[in-house]
């Protein structure tokens, strides 16, 4: 009589000790008892008896189950985030469970500390346990031109370049002053970046020296594009913006201080924090006195200028966060920020370079607040309606949950209201150098 035996692809098939197939066989056998047999590596075996009659069609499905181990995952410091094969598995410390026989790359990463990766292999031979340490660090030379230059983070005094320090990872706020040249300079340092750092002192009072990315113009979809956003994110129109400049960094504590002379900020005492407690009638303030002391226009981004940076320009990748899918490498947001800002540039940027257009502080633009309408043709350069109740903020906060991190996202308030969740961003036209 005729049998037909299926089981996992390349799994061995023996009928009565005798090799009959691979992943499925059909066959003739005679009348009787017999034992069928199926075997894969890395999977459990089965075993499987049968008495067969005349006459009769038998079909069998002998699927294998994977045998499987467990990873335990410990890291110094705790709480990194940990993937395995590209899928994420939370943080550390965690033991992860039904992992199949076979080899793994295991990644584990936190926010200004360095990325480890390690290959592991689950077998039967003993129990996989990693305990990783992250390193915070690295050395530096910072010089200049001219030579001699005091350092200062922070206020405090580091020496004179060329010097060679040990900063952590992320960005820092380094101030060099000799004579009457001085530059203030946001340092980033990474596992893989520079370890050399060379500047030239200027005489200069503008605050965001080098600080400014292009954002080449271009027409895009606004608005909901994931499908799953608020009333006020919809409907998805076709916006066309001019090329413009937008601060790569929110506005810090530091840069505030030296235009307006005091720091309101509730979380006070971080030089390289965003200022915060600020109301858009401040910002404006703020503004009109850096564009007297400068001869420049620095001004709020438009909402639909917002927008376009944080999705990355000409160079989006179609994320739903400024930089990526996964909100931990790029914002600051109450998942991660334990309640309090971070100084600005420690996450990872988005297509165009720009730091912490997700989460951080919400960022005052110079709309007022509208819904959205559609029109057959894209709109140029909208700057919102001319009067109204409510200001326009974009990006979410420390403060913020998860969905209000997004690129399509849209807050608003009185724009006399000072909160500790908002800060701003500048932005000034491409015709101005």
């Amino acid at each position: 009589m005729e049998i037909t035996i299926t089981s996992n692809d390349d799994a061995i098939i023996y009928v009565d000790g005798a090799v009959k197939g691979t992943s499925s066989w059909s066959g003739m056998v005679s009348v009787g008892r017999h034992k069928i047999r199926v075997e894969k590596e890395n999977y459990f075996s089965r075993e499987y008896e049968i008495v067969t009659v005349r006459g009769r069609e038998l079909k069998i499905d002998l699927m294998l189950t994977p045998k499987s181990g467990t990873i335990d995952i410990v890291t110094d410091p705790p709480q990194a985030m940990i993937s395995i094969n590209g899928r994420m598995y939370g943080f550390s410390p965690r033991t992860i469970s039904d992992l199949p026989y076979g080899e793994y790359t295991v990644t584990v990463e936190k926010p200004e500390y360095s990325r480890v990766v390690r290959r592991v292999v689950i077998n039967d031979v003993k129990p996989v346990k990693l305990e990783l340490s992250l390193y915070s660090g690295r050395e530096v030379l910072l010089k200049t031109i001219p030579q001699g230059a005091s350092v200062f983070l922070e206020g405090e005094l580091l020496g004179t370049t060329p010097l060679t320090i040990w900063l952590k990872y992320g960005t820092h706020l380094i101030k060099f002053e000799k004579d009457d040249l001085s530059l203030a300079e946001n340092v980033v340092v990474s596992q893989s970046g520079k370890k050399s750092f060379e500047y030239s002192l200027r005489v200069s009072n503008d605050p965001f020296d080098n600080q400014m990315v292009f954002v080449k113009g271009g027409t895009f979809r606004m608005g909901d594009s994931f499908g799953d956003g608020n009333r006020e994110e919809k409907p998805v129109h076709q916006v066309t913006v001019s090329d413009f400049y937008i601060g790569k960094y929110e506005v810090t504590q530091a840069q505030w201080v030296a235009i307006m002379g005091s720091n309101p900020s509730h979380f006070a005492g971080c030089d390289n924090c965003p200022v915060e407690r600020v109301s858009w009638l401040d910002v404006h303030e703020f503004l009109a006195k850096v564009n007297e002391l400068t001869g420049k226009s620095y001004r709020l981004p438009t909402e639909a200028e917002w927008e376009y940076a944080a999705r990355g320009g000409q160079e989006s990748r179609g994320f739903r966060y400024a930089g990526r899918n996964n909100i931990n490498f790029v914002a600051w947001y109450s998942g991660n920020s334990g309640n309090k800002t971070h100084p600005v540039g420690q996450m990872e940027p988005n297509e165009l370079g720009i730091y912490d257009m997700s989460g951080n502080v919400w960022e005052w633009t110079f709309d007022w607040f509208d819904f959205y309408t559609d029109t057959p043709t894209p709109t140029e350069n909208p700057s919102g309606p001319e009067n109204g109740d409510f200001r326009i903020v974009r990006g979410g906060s420390w403060y913020g949950y998860i969905g209000g991190s997004r690129v399509a996202c849209r807050g608003s308030d009185d724009p006399s209201n000072k909160r500790s969740y908002i800060g701003f961003r500048v932005a000034h036209p491409a015709d101005d150098k």
